[in-house]
């Protein structure tokens, strides 16, 4: 099974700083699957290039063989499914803003997953926090 070949986490979400409603599911395409609850999405997966329609992006897509991935974050989720050919990545998008003490404050303000194909992002969506939506892109 290719979930066995993945290394295992053994904190939980709230001890790797994640929220605790926020999390991914990935079914791999021999039917087996990995949440976010018991591995990091950098034990799956390698930076890539791609292009986002008339720009260049880095994502981190799976280097394992998905038949789809889910994600979560409070009331919302979104699944994404790929065919042959196609990788998936997944990410937070968030804010960082510095504080008059010098410190640091980050928001998270949503969740993205897409699908890539032969180097170009073929479909994006976003759990977007601020406006509680689930938004997206196809190319």
């Amino acid at each position: 099974m290719i979930s066995d070949s993945v290394v295992t986490e053994t904190r939980t979400l709230e001890q790797r700083g994640l929220p605790t409603d926020s999390y991914f599911v990935v079914v791999f395409t021999d039917g087996s699957e990995r949440t976010e609850h018991s591995t990091n999405w950098s034990a799956l997966s390698e930076d890539q290039y791609v292009q986002f329609g008339d720009r260049k992006k880095v994502v981190q897509t799976c280097k394992f063989p998905v038949r789809e991935i889910t994600i979560h974050h409070g009331e919302l989720s979104t699944t994404i499914s790929a065919e042959d050919g196609e990788e998936v990545y997944q990410s937070f998008t968030s804010s960082a803003t510095q504080q008059s003490d010098g410190s640091t404050s980050q928001q998270i303000l949503g969740r993205k997953v897409g699908k890539v194909k032969d180097g170009r992002v073929t479909e994006e969506k976003f759990l977007d926090l601020s406006t509680d939506e689930i938004t997206g892109i196809k190319f």
